[in-house]
């Protein structure tokens, strides 16, 4: 029944979009991390949101995020299964972590994240 597969249609594309969100949402997303971000006591020293890319023929595009901080090791693990359990897609790429030298729980952490949009027209 073609009313039944619109209806399945449009729920996949709005679940995708809770997934994907457009780009107006970016600054939402942003506030997200930073909330998670204080929740686990993370310092961080840089917070580098680039611009945004978009892979030819693609619907969505690709926000990348480079960041660095220092934070426990403990607390760091569990922002980064926040992170896996975000309510939109989070990609952790070059994770790099390295002890602070002045504590042993402690490491200097630099990562580049991508978040994903859905973009306009598409």
């Amino acid at each position: 029944d073609l009313k039944k597969e619109y209806q399945e249609l449009t729920q996949k594309m709005e679940f995708m979009e809770v997934l994907l969100p457009k780009e107006k949402d970016i600054p939402d997303f942003l506030v997200l991390l930073q909330e998670t971000m204080d929740e686990f006591n993370i310092d961080f020293t840089n917070f580098s949101p680039q611009n945004i890319v978009q892979e030819k023929d693609a619907i969505y595009a690709r926000l990348p995020i480079n960041m660095t901080f220092t934070a426990n090791y403990f607390e760091t693990i569990k922002f980064l299964d926040r992170l896996e359990n975000f309510p939109r897609i989070v990609d952790i790429r070059d994770l790099k972590l390295n002890p602070t030298g002045d504590n042993a729980e402690n490491v200097n952490i630099s990562m580049t994240m991508f978040t994903y949009v859905l973009m306009k027209g598409k």
